[in-house]
């Protein structure tokens, strides 16, 4: 009798280590495996093939918090299972992906006219002029310019040269251009108009992004200067603009 009960004590006392063992050890591998996918995602030159890998890693790190959260609970402490409760009411906040998605907009007034102004504007071979970080591009499909084509951009992310393709969604031939990242979820548009102002332009340079949801949990509250900043790169991109189709005249 002494040793049964000795040996249900010995299994009440190790099971709880054990299991908690088995869960930290989950949450560690998910973690590792997931960085190991962002790292060959990171090798490749594709942003395509670089972002659908992105996902995999953050869906494998963001599966990690499961074990973990049991593990916090099965602490059977009021701050675990406070935090574990904290954390996901944070994240069902930002399953919605209008809450993740965020408007950019920048706006100029340009004193030639429309035509002028989209000639530049919607150019292909322009762009690396006057849009950030773009290095190359070139109208990958033949023929001209119309919806349905791709365009290929060779773009600076993080001091590194990707290789980029977007979808023409939208075009009015001196008005209006739309062109979406082809990436999984479409999660970044980029929406050039060019209206009539008197005898000018107005330019505008907008769009819209979307955080993953892992990205949204961990530094969602950086949401607003986060807008500030792609607005701020507009900005700078459009007075480029200005200075391709109203160059300044050459002093005497």
């Amino acid at each position: 009798m002494y040793c049964r009960a000795r040996a249900r004590w010995t299994l009440a006392m190790i099971l709880p280590i054990a299991i908690d063992s088995l869960l930290s050890l989950i949450g560690i591998v998910l973690i590792i495996v997931g960085l190991i996918v962002y790292a060959t995602g990171l090798r490749s030159s594709e942003f395509a093939v670089f972002d659908s890998r992105t996902i995999v890693a953050r869906r494998l790190m963001a599966s990690a918090f499961i074990p973990l959260a049991l593990e916090l609970v099965g602490t059977g402490t009021l701050v675990g299972i406070g935090l574990v409760v904290v954390a996901m009411l944070w994240s069902i906040s930002w399953l919605p992906e209008r809450r993740r998605r965020f408007a950019v907009t920048a706006e100029a007034i340009f004193r030639s006219p429309p035509e002028s102004v989209a000639a530049v504007m919607f150019d292909v071979s322009a762009q690396p002029r006057w849009m950030e970080s773009i290095r190359e591009a070139v109208l990958e499909t033949p023929g001209l310019l119309r919806v349905g084509s791709i365009i290929r951009q060779r773009t600076e992310v993080q001091g590194r040269i990707m290789l980029a393709r977007l979808h023409v969604d939208e075009l009015e031939p001196y008005h209006r251009l739309v062109l979406a990242l082809e990436v999984q979820n479409r999660s970044a548009v980029d929406v050039l108009e060019v209206t009539p102002l008197g005898a000018g332009s107005r330019v505008r340079y907008g769009g819209s992004h979307e955080l993953p949801l892992l990205l949204a949990i961990l530094g969602g509250w950086r949401l607003g200067s986060l807008r500030r900043r792609f607005e701020r790169q507009r900005a700078a991109g459009l007075e480029r603009l200005r200075e391709l189709v109203e160059p300044r005249p050459r002093a005497a």
